[in-house]
This record gives C-alpha cells, sequence and structure tokens, in this order.
C-alpha cells in the first residue's frame, strides 16, 4: 500500500544534517572531475545526455532545491520501500539456493544492509517536507 501523504518509516527522533553553505555553482557538483579513464568517466562521456537529463528531471531538481512537493516525496518513499522489500525478498531466495555458507553470508548482509542503512534515507527525505 503506498501511502498519498505521510512516510511510512519515519520516526520523530529523524534530524535532517547540517546543510553546508554553498553558492549556486558550488550546488552544481554533477560534472565534477573525474579520473578521465575509469569505468565511470566513460560511461559518463558516453551517456552524458542520459545523466543531464536525470540531473534536470523536475522531482530530482526539487529534491535539490527544497521544492519537491510533499506528496511527491512520500510517493518515492512508499513505493521505494516496497521495491526494497521485494529486492530483499529476491535476496532471500538467494539464500535459499546458496550452495555454500559463503553465499548465504553474502546474500544475508545484502539483507542486512538493506533493513539497516538503506532506511535512513527515507527519514530524512520525508523530514525535509515536513512528513
Amino acid at each position: 500500500m503506498v501511502r498519498a501523504l505521510g512516510c511510512p518509516l519515519c520516526s520523530p527522533e529523524t534530524t535532517m544534517p547540517e546543510q553546508p553553505d554553498t553558492t549556486p555553482d558550488q550546488q552544481n557538483t554533477h560534472s565534477g572531475a573525474q579520473d578521465p579513464g575509469s569505468f565511470t568517466a566513460q560511461l559518463r562521456a558516453r551517456h552524458d545526455d542520459l545523466f543531464e537529463a536525470f540531473w534536470r528531471h523536475p522531482y530530482l531538481a526539487g529534491l535539490r532545491d527544497g521544492s519537491a512537493p510533499a506528496a511527491a516525496v512520500a510517493h518515492y518513499v512508499g513505493q521505494d520501500h516496497q521495491y526494497l522489500t521485494a529486492f530483499m525478498r529476491c535476496y532471500g531466495l538467494g539464500v535459499a539456493i546458496s550452495p555454500d555458507r559463503d553465499w548465504i553470508a553474502f546474500f544475508s548482509e545484502q539483507i542486512a544492509f538493506v533493513l539497516g542503512d538503506e532506511q535512513h534515507p527515507h527519514h530524512v527525505l520525508c523530514q525535509a517536507v515536513g512528513i
């Protein structure tokens, strides 16, 4: 179930990180310097048009400048929560068919990461828009 106006994960003790003082030019770091020979730099050079389209998308721009509507953020968080739940179930299937304990450990660590660390961004997004 997707909640239209509420975060399924936020709690009152979640706090926003301090925002650094930057100028608009400094905030636009999406084109920062990279090692030109790196895989990431090669991908970026090859598909820069896609990256720029994503970067300019109104929702992402709204997240950057704080103007994203609360309902849009709540929808995103709800959808991502559902996706991550399904993702963990896939990892669970990996546990079930693992040939040995090393593979079981790998899939278990991935599940633990999603359960323990992937929720924090959801909390921060919800708090940023007041939900």
